[in-house]
């Protein structure tokens, strides 16, 4: 049941006590105290074609789990939270949940009147809080979570799921909506309430120190661990300007290619292998700058030779390339980035790697790129800043808490049902685990100058601080820093590496690689690789047992399987087949997944394969369902009232429409053409 806002109990509501600060609370400087009660809140809209937005049609509020209101106008929902603000006393404030706050906020900033100081965004429209009045404070649940609300339901094990419903008919403020319409909007926000509940009462934590971050619990853990480590020892390390610099040009992701020599063609018995944990694996088994950097202006190429090679010290290198050349031309995946070099002249490219230039003007890289550059290429170097310092482990207190978190994980890994809970849940779990462990390699890559983004209600709603010193923010960042920058950068440099280790023992058989996982054609022996690689995981402890009794240890590269056939357009754009055991039958049946940037994985696949499979997965070839949606913003509509098919005026005003959008296969003239190449210089591995 639910009731409307004339019903509401407001003794009920005033009566409900202010939650009690725990000891020790970060938060108690604040002059407010939380009504101790979860609330969510969430819309519905409808999408208007003809005029291209979007009108709200009914909103639902939920407060603890037993209370219930639901309005069909703005006109309800201003009087309905006035209700609640003006039965607040002085001190107390109310916080509400919304799953996914960016889009109800698009609808809220032109009902309700934000300043700019009460909106915290984490990037241009996707806020993470706002306040109203400074009594009503809208949280963004989809940030805390990083999942979609259905999977937080079924995580937390809630009995009020999120439900399907038909998104495309039309639904205005007027409009009846039978049972099954009804319980989807109620379901939304009592599950979410029973969601966020269950995930207090699990990790003992309150309406103030709930992080507001999925990675926020990362965090809680980092601090606690690095409280072990001297002040001193991070401030002396934290970067200066001109050191933050060859840091931000040195940083990069992880590896990410296709074989130019297999792209574009069906490929039969593909195997794959996956570095098992290949970040955390990073962390706790390699070496990591740990003393303050030397910079040295105009080194010699003597200079560079002596501290990469001799004293083997931990290195940041800016400079100019001539004269750059593959070794051999059969070398798959080409290390140097486009993306990361400036000033390149008569460059040769492969789909956004370098193949050769006479000259690169300006690029910046670590020791650990060095090694694998001097490996592919032959080029001249000229070194312009050289930064050095020294070699060591990260602090063991850090190291430990990846490990305990990666021994979490691998204790939920292929667990089966029990009294308890189903193995959908324990997956759930697990991968809860797995996103926390990889937080931990997130909290170090975080750029230290991030630049505050500002709600301003004009042309823009959002926009970056114009007042903002990226110096004086760094030295903010440094003030308060508990981990360092250059860790990060070199965990990815650290990941590149060990991927590489495995390109080259694919060969000529290397079809295409991602961050942590190769795919090939052919037998490679990967007990040999993993020799090293498991005595290092050994002798640092880091790795864990599964329910099944099975060790499990980080940075090994793993057999996950083989395709029956595989084919690849270039980076994030692939699918394969594969034989699967169907959960009814329990036959084994062929199975196509996708996986291409912009796609849905599910959708996707379908249309794939009615189109015809692998043999339709070429330029041109249109994902007219899979695409995903479009978010289209109405900051400032021209239109100010619709009237329906039933002669009824809907008002308009700000809001967002999430239009299904398509998405076209495609390759860059540059690219087609080597490809093109290729073949007619029938080259073939």
């Amino acid at each position: 049941m639910y009731i409307t806002p004339d019903k509401f109990n407001v003794g009920w509501y005033e009566n409900i006590p202010a939650q009690k600060r725990k000891k020790g609370n970060q938060s108690t400087s604040q002059k407010y105290y939380y009504k101790d009660i979860i609330t969510a809140f969430d819309i519905e809209t409808t999408y208007i074609k003809e005029i291209d937005q979007s009108v709200m049609y009914i909103w639902q509020w939920q407060l603890g789990d037993s209370c219930t209101v639901v309005g069909r106008t703005w006109w309800d929902f201003k009087r309905f939270i006035n209700i609640l603000i003006d039965h607040l006393d002085k001190t107390e404030r109310l916080v509400v949940y919304v799953h996914d706050l960016s889009f109800e906020f698009q609808f809220l900033s032109g009902i309700l009147e934000f300043l700019p100081e009460d909106v915290f965004a984490v990037d241009h429209r996707k806020v993470l809080k706002a306040t109203y009045q400074g009594k009503i404070e809208f949280r963004c649940s989809y940030l805390q979570t990083n999942m979609n609300l259905r999977a937080f339901c079924e995580k937390m094990g809630v009995k009020n799921y999120k439900l399907k419903m038909n998104y495309k008919k039309r639904r205005y403020w007027y409009t009846d909506l039978d049972q099954k319409e009804m319980a989807y909007c109620l379901n939304d926000v009592r599950g979410l309430v029973e969601a966020i509940q269950k995930e207090m009462e699990r990790d003992g934590d309150n309406l103030y120190t709930i992080p507001l971050t999925s990675t926020g619990y990362a965090r809680r853990d980092a601090k606690k661990a690095m409280r072990k480590v001297s002040r001193s020892y991070i401030q002396n390390q934290v970067p200066s300007w001109e050191l933050y610099k060859l840091l931000r040009e040195a940083f990069r992701g992880g590896n990410t290619h296709a074989s130019r020599y297999y792209s574009t063609h069906t490929i039969k018995n593909v195997k794959s292998v996956d570095i098992s944990s290949c970040y955390p694996d990073a962390i706790c088994n390699e070496l990591y700058p740990v003393s303050k950097f030397f910079i040295i202006n105009e080194p010699t190429v003597a200079d560079v030779q002596k501290y990469v090679y001799e004293k083997k010290r931990a290195c940041l290198i800016r400079c100019s390339l001539l004269n750059v050349r593959l070794k051999d031309d059969l070398i798959p995946v080409p290390y140097l980035a486009v993306s990361k070099c400036h000033g390149i002249a008569n460059g040769v490219y492969d789909n956004g790697r370098i193949l050769s230039a006479d000259v690169i003007g300006l690029t910046t890289f670590t020791d650990i790129d060095l090694k694998i550059l001097e490996e592919q290429y032959d080029f001249d170097l000229i070194p312009i800043t050289l930064a050095h310092a020294r070699y060591g482990k990260l602090p063991p207190s850090y190291i430990k808490t990846v490990i305990e978190y990666y021994q979490n994980k691998t204790d939920l890994k292929d667990k089966k049902d029990d009294e308890e809970h189903t193995s959908d849940f324990y997956e759930l779990l697990y991968n809860k685990f797995k996103n926390l462990l990889n937080s931990l390699y997130g909290l170090m890559a975080q750029d230290p100058v991030k630049i505050n983004i500002q709600y301003v209600d004009e042309d823009e709603l959002f926009k970056d601080d114009p007042e903002a010193d990226p110096e004086e923010i760094l030295k903010e960042n440094n003030k308060r820093a508990f981990l360092l920058y250059q860790w990060g950068v070199w965990v990815c440099c650290w990941g590149r590496y060990h991927l590489q280790e495995g390109i080259k023992a694919c060969g000529e058989g290397f079809v295409y690689c991602d961050t942590d996982s190769c795919k090939y054609v052919g037998d490679i022996d990967w007990d040999k690789l993993n020799v090293e690689r498991k005595k290092k995981s050994e002798h640092n402890k880091t790795f864990a047992t599964d329910p099944n009794g099975k060790k499990h240890y980080m940075g090994l590269f793993e057999y996950e399987g083989e395709y029956l056939e595989f084919k690849t357009m270039g980076a994030k754009k692939y699918a394969y087949v594969k034989l699967e055991e169907d959960k009814e039958t329990g036959e084994l049946k062929e199975v196509l997944h996708i996986t291409i940037a912009g796609v849905n994985k599910r959708i996707g696949a379908i249309e794939l394969k009615r189109a015809g499979g692998l043999s339709a997965m070429k330029e041109g070839f249109i994902f007219k369902y899979a695409g995903g949606l479009e978010a289209r913003y109405n900051d400032h509509p021209e239109v100010h009232e619709y009237i329906t098919e039933d002669n009824i005026p809907i008002p308009i005003t700000r809001n967002v429409s999430l239009v299904e959008n398509t998405m076209t296969l495609g390759l860059t003239a540059e690219y087609r053409e080597l490809l093109y190449n290729i073949r007619k210089l029938k080259i073939a591995i």
